[in-house]
């Protein structure tokens, strides 16, 4: 009987190891590593290795997300071969070779990127990054290649330049403490195991610790839960800031970079007293509510301790002992637990009410730019339509002033033909009487003087026919 019911538990308990196995570690990899390289100016294709080698200064420039360094040999070695071999230096020199281990080879953030999205956001948020033309680049690459567009869309992506370089915020707490602590106060985060992790790595994987020790790590979960700080939301969305959290104070500098006021503290703290007094009694106020949490939760670890006295006095079975000593625990976290519940409920419905609100003026916009582009041609539409109108209403009137000119000119004609026929008619009759004149019988005269008389006649009646002549053309070209 008992072994059968061994049998049935490790039936059970097989299955159960599997899920839970298929829950903690991603699932098996179906990729290689990944392939650095690029084509040389003659179109040759050349490994990392061999840019480091030959041209570093361009390859640092270009491709910061080639991760690697000169072994003892001179030869260059990425980063999983550094990982396989001197882990421990690589922690030290280079945190921000980002990336973990599966079934005994180390990938690189860009594997598990590209491979396990949800796993790396579940455990490593602090693997800052993005993705362009569907391949994941590290902060670095964006800091290096595309600087003001990381610094307007991740503010959270802590990390300053150096000789020539840029570092994420985990390479200069390693490298540079005093630095961070005097010139970036607020890239939040502490040591884990000897590695220094910032807040949203903190507040993904140990939440209660950061509100019980850091409360003043200000920030909130993002649609996809991931924890951004509070410099990045009053940079996206200052608005659902200033309704939600009204408690972040902070302020610009002159750079127009906003810092919470745990930065302004550290860095000037007279400079916080004289111009934002309000700042040192709301610290005071999160100070003595600290304490009394702390006070609770102590009292608490008390009520606890003596509730596992009794059950081991009373010799309660095992499984009764270990949930009554998980009771108090519970009890104390179910109420934050309900209040972070309730707050991500109520930002997601903030950020999608206000997502809505500016949505709407995006979807109004095309339609706007259409009426505006449409305008124009119904403008010139309605100017050829007056147009076409205007010669409609122009071509009656046209027609009637050459009508009017028409009647103006014949008039004209006529008038000049009634003053022109009652000369055309004298010269006809002073023609008519000296043709009468000329047939008339004289007297004999002697040749040499009718000549003389004849001619001028003659010539008379030649200018007569010269004028009857004229004034008939005359009045044909009138005519």
């Amino acid at each position: 009987m008992n072994k059968t019911r061994n049998l049935l538990a490790a039936a059970v308990a097989i299955p159960m190891l599997v899920i839970g196995l298929s829950v903690a570690t991603p699932a098996r990899a179906q990729y290689a590593m990944p392939n650095w390289g690029d084509y040389d100016d003659g179109h040759n294709w050349r490994d990392a290795a061999w840019w480091y080698q030959s041209q570093p200064e361009w390859a640092r420039a270009h491709h910061p997300e080639w991760w690697g360094d000169f072994d003892s040999d001179r030869q260059w070695q990425p980063a999983w071969w550094w990982w396989r071999h001197q882990p421990n230096w690589v922690r030290h020199h280079h945190p921000e070779w980002w990336g973990d281990y599966y079934q005994g080879q180390w990938y690189p953030a860009a594997w598990w990127w590209q491979n396990q999205p949800g796993w790396v956001r579940l455990h490593h948020p602090e693997w800052w990054g993005d993705y362009y033309r569907g391949q994941w680049y590290p902060a670095s690459w964006w800091e290096m290649l595309y600087a003001a567009l990381a610094a307007r869309e991740h503010p959270d992506w802590w990390g300053a330049p150096y000789q020539g370089y840029w570092y994420p915020a985990d390479w200069w707490w390693e490298n540079q403490r005093g630095w961070c602590r005097e010139y970036h106060p607020d890239w939040w985060g502490d040591y884990y195991q000897n590695q220094w992790y910032p807040a949203a790595w903190w507040w993904q994987n140990q939440p209660t610790w950061v509100e019980r020790h850091h409360p003043e790590w200000w920030g909130d979960y993002d649609d996809h839960h991931e924890w951004r700080p509070a410099n990045y939301w009053v940079q996206k969305d200052p608005n659902w800031v200033s309704s939600h959290h009204p408690d972040w104070h902070g302020d610009y500098d002159s750079s127009h970079v906003w810092h919470a006021a745990s930065y302004w503290t550290a860095k000037d703290p007279k400079w916080v007293a004289s111009n934002h007094p309000d700042w040192m009694k709301a610290r005071q106020a999160r100070v003595e509510q600290q304490r009394r949490l702390e006070g609770n939760v102590a009292s608490n670890e008390s009520a606890q301790r003596r509730f596992e006295d009794q059950t081991r006095a009373h010799g309660l079975p095992e499984t009764t002992r270990e949930q009554a000593t998980r009771e108090p625990q519970r009890r104390l976290e179910q109420p934050r637990v309900d209040e972070r519940r309730a707050e991500a409920r109520r930002a997601e419905q903030s950020r999608a009410e206000q997502r809505r609100a500016v949505e709407a003026p995006r979807a109004e916009r095309p339609r706007v730019e259409q009426r505006r582009a449409e305008a124009p041609r119904a403008q010139q539409s309605r100017v050829e339509q007056r147009r076409v109108e205007a010669a409609r209403v122009e071509q009656p009137r046209a027609e009637q002033h050459r009508e009017v000119e028409a009647r103006r000119a014949e008039q004209l004609r006529v008038e000049q033909r009634r003053a022109e026929a009652p000369r055309a008619e004298r010269a006809h009759a002073a023609q008519h009487q000296e043709v009468r004149h000329a047939e008339a019988p004289r007297p004999a005269q002697h040749p040499a003087e009718a000549h003389r008389a004849e001619q001028p006649r003659q010539e008379q009646h030649a200018g007569g026919q010269q004028h009857a002549q004229a004034s008939h053309d005359n009045g044909r070209r009138t005519q």
